[in-house]
């Protein structure tokens, strides 16, 4: 293992995951790349073929052609799943999957029992830091895990078709609405009035996509990280401290925090992107994968990765 920042790698790739200092991409033959910091091992896939990737902070899941799953990175010897599912949601430290039978698993760092699930079945997950919220396949909404006074498990009555969790929780309702729940000491589960097709969960704050494509944000905005631009998107991801949309044109755009670069886009259309804890990554049309921000301190990564200074 190394620290030292580590370029994308060449064509090919069909989706991204970033981690807290890492990225991995998926290419179109099911291989796995993965690079940025790596203390470890979290930029050292398992060969094989897979159809999808998760990553947490320091550590990736993979679901497999054959639907199992493989983890490698920070407590790996916590990350061995048995069985076989058909998708998969990746925390700060655990991860939970969803069956092939529609139940849930969970595995890693069980912080206040969110790799604990509860019976019954489920058609999505998601893994948040202390907590994971699932949806039933009823459409109702329930949390396990951290048991504060927060009420990250709280969550509302009534049917849902989306969920995202991250330090709280924020669910799209079947009339589109957005109901927040959880930690709320900066309004960041004060989820506004209006339709929506996307959410997106930051430490504390929460951005959602609106019907018409506009971003509206809510909750802590010491770095600007609910100053949400104008004009239309059609896709949103959001970390700790900044969010990026996608344009309606293909082109992105950043803001929040903007300490190590991480808000600085470059220019050109992409496809799909991922946001980390200092870095956020694209997938661009020619089915490159574009990176900004740092994956160790001091010192740049991506496609064009340079040593830091001296």
């Amino acid at each position: 293992m190394d620290n030292a920042p580590h370029p994308a790698p060449g064509k090919g790739f069909v989706a991204v995951t970033a981690g807290s200092r890492h990225t991995c991409g998926l290419l179109a033959g099911g291989e796995l790349e993965c690079w940025g910091y790596d203390d470890h091992g979290q930029t050292d896939p398992p060969d094989g073929h897979f159809a999808a990737i998760t990553a947490g902070d320091y550590f990736n899941c993979g679901l497999r052609t054959g639907n199992t799953v493989t983890c490698w990175g920070a407590n790996v010897e916590k990350y061995r799943p048995d069985g076989r599912y058909t998708d998969i949601s990746s925390g700060s430290s655990h991860s939970c999957g969803l069956r092939a039978d529609n139940t849930v698993a969970c595995w890693g760092r069980d912080v206040f029992g969110a790799q604990d699930p509860p019976d019954g079945q489920f058609t999505a997950v998601s893994a948040g830091r202390s907590h994971t919220c699932g949806l039933r396949t009823d459409n109702t909404v329930e949390c396990w895990g951290a048991t504060s006074s927060s009420g990250e498990t709280d969550a509302p009555d009534g049917q849902f078709t989306a969920i995202a969790s991250g330090d709280h929780s924020c669910g799209l309702r079947v009339d589109s609405t957005i109901t927040c729940w959880g930690w709320n000491a900066h309004g960041q589960t004060d989820a506004p009035e209006g339709r929506f097709t996307t959410i997106a969960v930051g430490w504390i704050h929460s951005c959602g996509l609106r019907t018409e494509g506009t971003v509206e944000c809510w909750g802590w905005n010491a770095h600007g990280q609910t100053d949400a631009p104008g004009g239309q998107f059609a896709h949103i991801a959001a970390n700790t401290y900044h969010t990026c949309g996608l344009r309606t044109d293909s082109t992105i755009e950043c803001w929040g925090s903007n300490d190590f670069g991480q808000g600085d886009p470059p220019a050109g259309q992409f496809t799909a992107i991922a946001a980390g804890t200092y870095h956020t990554c694209g997938l661009r049309p020619d089915d490159t994968i574009e990176c900004w921000g740092i994956s160790t301190a001091g010192g740049r990564f991506g496609p064009q990765a340079t040593e830091p200074e001296s």
